[in-house]
């Protein structure tokens, strides 16, 4: 029993580990050979260019679910993607800082450093848009979506989660992203389309940015007892946007399936 558990992680964890293997060869490939110049911008290309034949893949691979096309209040869905998410980045930010966090992780300082040195344009292009949809794609298409097809969702998620916070390589970022990462694999687990998650995504390290650009995160940090009261009451906001997420999304599958019953009663009368 124990041995078929493991060769299901194994399978389900295998491809997204050729994947990250292959992306990350290619990253060092070519950045030794630009000699360290853009490498922001010649990594986020490298692992964007990727996602076209790990969509093929995903098309070909995911787990079937009844999720009615024409969508279900689209206004409603994308304003509970981006309230949960920003909210949610916003509380986990304030969260790590307020608690000191930060003292005990000397490699965040480089990463960060690292992070925010290019032009703002191209931290907007590379954070805000392209490393989300890589990362999407990678982790909750490609991972948790193999994993899916094999466990349980909470099972698939908190994998998923964690691998995808480990693989920041250090603890803020761990903590953060491995938080960030469950909620999107909610909404990929609810929906079977990576466009929410990546919209989540963007969201997050959007709000992010805003608050870094702004000056929001240096003036709410400095006030910790303030940062977290406000952080409890953007993690209510956003766990309440959740729910209502949730909710949507159950209500609408519930009068699909309401329809396709009608549609096939109504199929048995006209063969009687």
């Amino acid at each position: 029993m124990e041995q078929s558990r493991f060769i299901k992680f194994w399978d389900g964890i295998l491809p997204f580990l050729i994947a990250y293997a292959f992306a990350q060869l290619l990253i060092i490939g070519m950045v030794t050979a630009f000699e360290g110049h853009h490498t922001m911008i010649i990594q986020n290309v490298i692992q964007t260019g990727m996602i076209l034949p790990m969509g093929i893949w995903i098309k070909k691979n995911s787990v079937k679910q009844d999720f009615q096309e024409g969508n279900q209040h689209p206004i409603r869905l994308i304003l509970c993607i981006f309230m949960s998410a920003a909210l949610f980045s916003m509380a986990l930010n304030q969260i790590i800082d307020a608690l000191q966090i930060k003292e005990l992780s000397g490699e965040y300082a480089k990463v960060s450093d690292a992070l925010f040195s290019p032009g703002k344009f191209q931290i907007i292009l590379c954070v805000g848009i392209l490393a989300p949809v890589f990362e999407e794609v990678l982790y909750r298409g490609i991972l948790f979506g193999a994993l899916r097809k094999r466990f349980s969702y909470l099972a698939s998620a908190m994998i998923s989660s964690i691998v995808f916070g480990a693989l920041h390589m250090n603890l803020i970022q761990f903590i953060y992203a491995a938080a960030m990462g469950y909620i999107f694999a909610y909404f990929y687990e609810k929906t079977r389309k990576l466009l929410f998650p990546i919209l989540a995504h963007v969201f997050a390290n959007g709000i992010s940015l805003i608050m870094t650009f702004t000056g929001f995160s240096n003036w709410i940090f400095s006030k910790p007892l303030l940062s977290l009261m406000l952080a409890f009451l953007e993690g209510l906001l956003g766990a309440a946007f959740l729910v209502w997420f949730g909710k949507t999304h159950n209500s609408k599958k519930k009068i699909k399936s309401l329809k396709n019953k009608k549609m096939s009663n109504q199929e048995k009368k006209r063969e009687k």
